[in-house]
């Protein structure tokens, strides 16, 4: 995993975790939304916070039980960390502290994910099949950045859920709209095969050197990515290697109870439909 400001942004409003947990995988990003104050700190709040919540449920035995609920709990305790920084700041009422935010847990049978706005997630099959697993909540086609849901104080739209098998030889592609929005299936198609091929098992420079790859693109009119940009990459193919820069498990703290009977998410690809969230 790797996240990068670009280089036509000042700042990186992008926030990332990914860690090992015992035979799980488990990545977290979230995008600050532009044009709000603090996008900045609030995706850093809930990455934090939903790693916290996750790294708890699995120690617990609860994400292996109920994946959906557990999920949903970190949703829900991203939203109250962004409700109780706009509180104590003085900015509750003020459109403020926004974010996407996308959570994927990668067990040994299937991938687990849930998120809030845009993004994506792209799962790459042997012999070239690509399955975009993450739909963007988008407003207006028209406008692009207009979200239709997102994750702050008082959270808007609804979080979807929705899982996938895992095969041999997947690649699956996670990470924010800079990204997404401006590449082709064809880059995820040359990533992979670098990944198979090319790189010695070191997913983590394979996916910064992309980055960095993208970030200097230019065309007539400029940076052609022209967005803060986060991308994780998670193979079945490739001999595993501990990145230098992988990040530590999140500590489960015992302060909290059992995530217990959170409500259940919407299903995006799961073929059923979910209760609606609860207010917060």
């Amino acid at each position: 995993m790797a996240t990068v400001a670009g280089r036509a942004r000042k700042e990186n409003q992008d926030a990332c975790a990914a860690w090992r947990q015992g035979d799980l995988q488990l990545l977290i990003t979230a995008d600050g939304v532009g044009g709000c104050p603090d996008g900045r700190l609030a995706a850093w709040l809930a990455v934090r916070a939903a790693a916290q919540i996750l790294s708890r449920c699995v120690c617990r035995g609860h994400l292996q039980r109920d994946p959906d609920t557990c999920l949903m709990a970190a949703f829900r305790y991203a939203a109250n960390a962004l409700f109780e920084q706009a509180l104590d700041s003085g900015q509750l009422g003020v459109e403020c502290l926004r974010t996407t935010l996308i959570m994927l847990v990668c067990t040994p049978a299937q991938y687990l994910y849930g998120y809030m706005g845009d993004g994506g997630i792209v799962l790459r099959r042997q012999g070239g099949l690509l399955e975009q697993l993450l739909v963007p909540q988008k407003a207006d086609h028209l406008r692009p950045n207009v979200l239709a849901a997102s994750l702050g104080p008082n959270p808007q739209g609804q979080p979807l859920l929705g899982h996938a098998e895992r095969l041999p030889n997947d690649f699956l592609f996670v990470g924010s709209d800079g990204v997404f929005d401006r590449v082709e299936d064809d880059f995820f198609q040359t990533l992979a095969e670098a990944a198979r091929d090319e790189c010695d098992g070191n997913l983590a420079k394979l996916v910064d050197e992309a980055l960095e790859q993208l970030a200097a693109a230019r065309d007539e009119a400029g940076y052609i990515c022209d967005d803060n940009m986060t991308l994780a990459l998670v193979a079945n193919s490739v001999p595993e290697r501990r990145a230098e820069n992988e990040v530590a498990q999140p500590v489960a703290s015992d302060s909290d109870g059992d995530p217990g009977n959170e409500g259940e998410g919407q299903h995006a690809h799961a073929g059923s439909q979910g209760k609606q969230w609860a207010d917060l």
